[in-house]
């Protein structure tokens, strides 16, 4: 096989640098579309990092992407390709990612690639054989360094895990992705939530569902589709065979859009876990789910949190649940809702897989306590998960969890410092966040914290009660975060000692006095005596005269 057939051949998006002087000129500019677009050179005498130097023929290649090769040793790692694309583009390498080209799987979330970087990542992504998973979420790449990603897909046969979420994507860079889907063959896992995809977007989206086989896990969520996109997108979910993890939250699919998307769960044949939280699906959806709950049996997992469901929602979708045997996880937290149907029709459902129903915030009185106990004989692994604001518990609830708390420990999962995250929350780079951006950006990063606790932590980051957050104000809060757990530990620690200097106080009491015991009459003296000196003890009286 000669160098330029080798399948490690080096390919990139509508990217060709040649120094070839038989090439005219023309083209040696204008194959620079996608990936290398408006005004970026081509200069086919910028310096090389390297001793290789580059030589360019395009002749036999079978694709527009292309990057030369060098005539040297064949760098499998890529490395020299990023260095060479980021020359090109004119950004600074990203130091991380050119160290760790052999690995498998890369991390770069929160690192400010912008379309340029992007791209020039797109361009390395083309042949790299070793990266499977690649993170590049909330990176600002925008519409440009999205049509590169998607186009390096296209070319790409080893990557399976690629989230681009938080990116600001728009309608160009979506259209490609969709279109991607429709060819890439090795793709399982995709993330594209949260770029304002909307109902533009929704054909070609169908499409993707129709056409894609292979994608198991794809996320669509925190977008912009809304009632007429459900409506379209619904038919094309009950097509799709592969997708099994299915994530479309915090949208807007409402009235026909909820209806058409709880109908194609009758024909669906793959789908194992859905989220449907925060969408308005009300109690037309609700009933609708109930009534497609009788037909599959497939769905193992249901998340109809935060949804507007009324009671005559829930009784529509307790039907369901009365005749379903596969749904082992329902989701119903923060809806309007009576739980007494559900109860109901489930204990007349001997067959139910069901092992787990969380609702937090949902009314729990002592009726519905022990109509819980009692379902136990019945129902032995099914379990309950309530409480919250709007519940009334009949038991001692969990420990109160801080909301900075929860936060910091976030921060340290994500291997980020606290200025990374407020970077991530701070879009203007203004050093100021507002409430509203500051509940959008812990929605958008799925910081784990109820609505309440989002607020509590809100108070009291605010100190000023200006309605913004500084950075001063996050770091005063994660101090006082951090003093808080120093004195927590610290009394916990002491409660510990008593509870242990009791316990061996019990097992190995102090040995006594021969006066302290029991039986040795006159030889026992009373507490008030042996707390006064002889010299204060009261006179004898003197005998009076006669």
């Amino acid at each position: 096989m000669s160098e330029r057939s080798s399948p490690h051949s080096f390919r990139t998006t509508h990217l060709q640098i040649s120094n070839d002087d038989d090439i005219p000129s023309s083209r040696q500019s204008k194959t620079v579309n996608d990936l290398l677009d408006d005004g970026q050179e081509t200069d086919d005498h910028l310096p090389v990092e390297d001793d290789d130097s580059l030589d360019i023929d395009d002749s036999g290649w079978e694709t527009d992407l292309e990057v030369e090769e060098s005539k040297g040793n064949y760098d499998d790692t890529g490395r020299k390709t990023y260095i060479e694309a980021c020359r090109l583009m004119k950004v600074t390498p990203v130091s991380f990612f050119s160290r760790n080209l052999h690995l498998t799987e890369i991390d770069l979330k929160h690192h400010g690639l912008g379309s340029a970087g992007a791209k020039a990542i797109a361009i390395t992504l083309v042949s790299n054989t070793s990266i499977l998973k690649i993170n590049l979420a909330d990176n600002w790449i925008g519409d440009d360094g999205g049509c590169a990603i998607a186009e390096m897909m296209k070319e790409n046969c080893y990557l399976t895990h690629l989230n681009i979420a938080g990116n600001r994507l728009g309608y160009k860079s979506g259209l490609a992705l969709a279109e991607m889907l429709q060819q890439n063959a090795t793709l399982l896992d995709l993330n594209i939530s949260d770029n304002d995809f909307d109902l533009q977007l929704a054909p070609a989206f169908a499409d993707a569902f129709r056409a894609n086989t292979r994608l198991i896990t794809f996320n669509l969520s925190k977008n912009k589709f809304d009632e007429k996109a459900g409506a379209t997108l619904g038919p094309a979910i009950g097509f799709n065979s592969s997708i099994e993890n299915l994530d479309i939250s915090w949208n807007a699919f409402r009235r026909t859009g909820a209806i058409a998307i709880a109908v194609s769960l009758k024909n669906n044949v793959s789908l194992k876990k859905l989220d449907l939280s925060w969408n308005g699906f009300a109690d037309e959806g609700a009933i609708a789910m109930g009534d497609a709950l009788k037909h599959n049996n497939v769905l193992l997992e249901l998340d109809l949190s935060n949804n507007r469901i009324f009671t005559p929602g829930i009784v529509g979708l307790a039907e369901g649940l009365a005749v379903n045997e596969t749904l082992e996880v329902l989701k119903i937290s923060y809806n309007p809702i009576e739980f007494f149907p559900i109860l109901t029709f489930i204990k007349m459902n001997l067959g139910t897989a069901l092992r787990e129903i969380e609702l937090y915030n949902v009314q729990v009185d002592e009726h519905i306590e022990e109509m819980m106990k009692s379902m136990k004989e019945t129902h032995p692994d099914l379990k309950f998960i309530y409480g919250g604001g709007g519940a009334q518990l009949g038991r001692k609830g969990q420990p109160k969890r801080r909301p900075m708390q929860i936060l910091r420990e976030y921060i340290a999962d994500q291997k980020m410092r606290l200025i990374d995250f407020f970077f991530a929350l701070d879009k203007d780079k203004s050093m100021s966040i507002t409430r509203d951006e500051f509940r959008t950006g812990i929605r958008r990063t799925n910081v784990p914290l109820r609505e309440e606790e989002l607020e509590q932590l809100l108070d009291e980051l605010d100190k000023d009660g200006d309605g913004a957050i500084n950075f001063s104000e996050l770091v005063l809060g994660a101090n006082t975060s951090k003093e808080g757990d120093r004195l927590e530990k610290k009394s916990e620690n002491l409660k510990q000692k008593v509870k242990e200097d009791k316990i061996r106080n019990i097992l190995s009491p102090p040995p006594r006095g021969r006066s302290d015991r029991p039986g040795s009459g006159s030889h026992r003296v009373s507490s008030r005596s042996r707390s006064r000196s002889p010299s204060m003890r009261s006179p004898s009286p003197i005998p009076k005269k006669n």
